[in-house]
């Protein structure tokens, strides 16, 4: 990386705290600013690059530095980053469910170290392709697993709508009747139920959960698990029918709900889960 805007941005943001860094997206005539020329100055196309900041600085992405600069800036879900480097312990078994390109599974391998695993659930071709290639770029084969296939509440195969952005997608029975999504793939499904206590794989510490909506199938395909196995829940909700989903079968399963933010408040209502929140469930034994 020989541009001097670049190379600016990247010291910035690997020494400027993350609150300063969050600050910038108060203000947005500045960060349309500094997002115009970022791009004026970025290469077109996916670049092998280091993260410059956050939790996993000094590691290689594969990306587009033109719409996914926040990746490697490293001021992706500050929140989040903040919950993983809370809940997920060293040696730690992670499911991170809708893994994307790896951004997350990587900074869950970074959390649990040498001696965890990482299992990332991500059924579209395309994630999966840059997603291994990120692997390999970081040598994280041996500790992160990509399982092909969608999480939801039964095993079997579906239909998955691919988005206009082409990284990401719906199942078909969570799409909405408005949503901007230009053709559709059969993919293979599995409940994590089926996959832990059939097929045999690990119980996890620590799931993260984050797949546009499909909380309200993956929730129920899991009830065992968290009656049995009790991990801990990092959750992106999306919308407010699939609020009352994580609600009900968290609770249901003797869980509690925290707001992921500094200091982890307690949520108290249903109805306060609406539009697109982050929550924290923690067996309500551990609390």
């Amino acid at each position: 990386m020989k541009n001097p805007i670049l190379i600016t941005a990247s010291w910035l943001a690997g020494r400027l705290p993350q609150p300063v860094l969050k600050s910038v997206y108060r203000f947005p005539p500045l960060a349309r600013l500094i997002r115009r020329t970022l791009n004026r100055a970025a290469p077109e196309g996916l670049t092998s690059i280091a993260v410059a900041g956050g939790l996993l600085k000094g590691c290689f992405l594969e990306i587009d530095l033109q719409t996914e600069k926040d990746l490697w800036l490293g001021t992706y879900e500050p929140d989040l980053q903040g919950a993983l480097a809370t809940f997920v312990n060293p040696g730690a078994i992670v499911y991170d469910v809708g893994a994307n390109i790896g951004y997350v599974s990587m900074m869950c391998a970074k959390c649990a170290g040498p001696e965890g695993k990482v299992f990332a659930f991500e059924p579209l071709p395309d994630n999966q392709q840059r997603f291994m290639r990120t692997l390999a770029l970081n040598q994280l084969q041996d500790r992160v697993v990509l399982v092909n296939k969608a999480v939801g509440r039964s095993t079997g195969s579906t239909t998955f709508w691919v988005h206009a952005s082409t990284s990401m997608g719906r199942l078909d029975s969570v799409m909405p009747e408005n949503g901007q999504f230009q053709r559709s793939i059969d993919i293979e499904i599995v409940s994590l139920d089926d996959y832990i206590y059939t097929q045999g794989h690990p119980v996890p510490d620590v799931i993260k959960l984050d797949i546009e909506g499909g909380e309200v199938d993956a929730l129920p395909g899991m009830q065992r698990l968290l009656k049995e196995g009790r991990p801990l829940l990092l959750v992106e909700v999306h919308g407010t029918e699939a609020g009352k989903v994580v609600w009900q079968e968290l609770k249901e399963a003797g869980y509690k709900l925290y707001w992921m933010r500094k200091g982890y408040p307690a949520v108290n209502d249903s109805e306060a889960l609406q539009g697109k929140t982050y929550v924290v469930g923690q067996p309500q034994e551990a609390v």
